[in-house]
């Protein structure tokens, strides 16, 4: 089998790849910021950390990725950008670190090219599998702070979107005709993520006043979804009935350690979980779907 991939294999499976992006800031610090306190910066993954904002902001970043592959005889450069979203934070009470944020940002990407060699019926094939679409996650949140070094947040999350998953069959003999089935899932469900930030560590010693603390919870979601399949043969062009089902998104966990000794230097690590090895996709517990983590560390 041949294999030519837009994006990671994990993209064939569930909801696709994850995307982590809290921000563009973020990005060039290892994807860290959980314990971050700032004000110039709004952290979607971090509602504790939007308390510090002083002023409207409006955010918006596009994300370019590519890898280059080989197998030792040929090579290959794969590139795709998409937008990465936007936020807008609105301070309400600046005194008690009330800011509301609302926005959207990707949740997942679905976006593979795989061909291999397979026989049905006696035919041999060669079959396309294609996949496009993905999770997007619209957020409306706030946060408040009680005191000037501690800091809460939380924000609804709304996950929707569209995943199309095809195999477009090319018989190998040319006296057999091909044809394409493509199964389309619709999704929608709702999150709550809650988070919080202390940076009053030099209250217990001045050496570990440049450090801050952060963690973030986000609950887990029961996805509505809707599954229907397109036959397209030349003998034959039907389309089955919806069905109706469910997807979990597991619990996910996170927290970020901070130090920054001035103004001009400022380092970070953060440590993000999500237990998928326990979501369930219509019911079904898919074995290739294993929990996910990423560790970041970052400097500035």
């Amino acid at each position: 089998a041949i294999g030519l991939q837009k994006s990671a294999t994990d993209s064939l499976y569930g909801i696709g790849d994850l995307r982590y992006l809290p921000n563009a800031r973020s990005a060039g610090m290892g994807y860290t910021g959980l314990g971050i306190p700032s004000a110039n910066f709004i952290n979607s993954m971090q509602p504790a950390a939007w308390s510090r904002i002083n002023r409207v902001r409006l955010e918006a970043g596009l994300l370019y990725e590519g890898f280059k592959s080989t197998d030792g005889n040929r090579s290959l450069y794969l590139a795709n950008s998409d937008f990465s979203g936007a936020l807008l934070a609105l301070p309400i009470a600046t005194e008690s670190g009330i800011v509301g944020v609302v926005g959207f940002t990707p949740y997942s990407n679905v976006n593979y090219n795989l061909f291999v060699q397979d026989k049905r019926e006696g035919i041999e094939y060669q079959v396309n599998h294609t996949g496009t679409g993905g999770v997007s996650r619209g957020l409306v949140g706030l946060s408040f702070a009680p005191a000037q070094d501690l800091a809460f947040g939380a924000s609804f999350n709304y996950l929707f979107g569209s995943i199309d998953n095809s195999r477009i069959f090319s018989p190998l003999n040319t006296t057999y005709s091909g044809g394409v089935t493509t199964e389309t899932m619709t999704l929608y469900g709702i999150t709550v993520s809650v988070g919080g930030q202390f940076n009053g560590f030099g209250r217990i010693s001045e050496s570990l006043r440049p450090f801050s603390l952060g963690f973030v919870v986000t609950t887990r979601g029961n996805l509505k979804t809707t599954r229907q399949t397109r036959y397209e043969f030349l003998s034959e062009t039907d389309t089955l009935p919806e069905v109706r089902n469910s997807l979990t998104v597991p619990f996910a966990y996170g927290v970020g350690l901070a130090y920054q000794p001035s103004e001009r230097y400022l380092l970070a690590a953060d440590y993000y979980a999500q237990q998928w090895g326990n979501a369930a996709i219509n019911g079904v517990d898919p074995a290739e779907i294993r929990d996910h983590y990423r560790i970041g560390v970052g400097g500035e």
